[in-house]
């Protein structure tokens, strides 16, 4: 029915790699730990180019979560891979995986469609978006929520010029949440942009929002799960 959406579906189930309220269903096609056994499809995953850090005098770091690599699953041309130490860039929008011999290697982002990282017991799952004519953002997003309205969040770090005692660069982390409705991307931060979004049902969201004493907030994009899952419902 809805394009955008319909391209998110088939990311996320493409090799057992399936989205079901906010966690990935492994489906049994994949052999773990199969990779590192097979020379060719070790080849396949580690296609990409060595990493070298060019940040090493700024404060911080560009990763997510952690410059530590951390248990994920991979989708790369439509197949599954588990058991995979992962770390995510989000200044370059770049996965990293460490090869047998200690050498950090940058994937082939042409080559990966979905991903998931494992922290603290929670699983994040993202898919590779692409620019079109509805939507100018392109790049991994985490996915919280996906049905006829999904919610997606976009992490990322920019460097802040002498930011620290005014000596030094440093890298600061920023988070943009999104609703997509009819196959379009809207950028929300509040119940106001939400209501605003879907303004035909403004008072059944007001009415839920406030019996179920939601408290949404952008450090806790957790918060807005039952919020999508609700507006993906009244638009059945």
């Amino acid at each position: 029915m809805k394009k955008f959406i319909l391209f998110i579906c088939l990311i996320l189930c493409s090799g057992g790699f399936c989205l079901k309220g906010g966690t990935i269903d492994h489906g049994v096609t994949s052999d773990p730990g199969s990779f590192y056994r097979d020379t060719t499809d070790k080849q396949l995953m580690l296609n990409g180019r060595i990493w070298r850090n060019l940040f090493y005098n700024v404060r911080g770091d560009q990763f997510l979560f952690t410059d530590s690599f951390l248990p994920g699953t991979l989708v790369i041309n439509g197949k599954t891979w588990d058991n995979c130490s992962l770390r995510y860039d989000i200044y370059n929008d770049e996965i990293q995986t460490m090869s047998g011999n200690g050498i950090i290697v940058q994937l082939n982002k042409e080559m990966i469609s979905a991903f998931s990282i494992k922290r603290d017991n929670k699983i994040y799952n993202f898919i590779k978006l692409e620019k079109d004519t509805l939507n100018p953002n392109e790049g991994y997003f985490n996915v919280l929520y996906s049905g006829s309205v999904s919610l997606l969040i976009k992490y990322q770090k920019r460097v802040l010029s002498l930011a620290v005692d005014g000596k030094y660069d440093a890298f600061e982390q920023t988070k943009r949440i999104y609703m997509v409705k009819g196959g379009r991307m809207f950028t929300i931060s509040n119940r106001h942009s939400i209501i605003q979004l879907f303004g035909e049902y403004k008072q059944q969201i007001k009415s839920f929002l406030r019996s179920n004493k939601i408290d949404l907030s952008k450090e806790s994009p957790d918060s807005y799960i039952p919020v999508a899952e609700f507006c993906d419902k009244l638009g059945r």
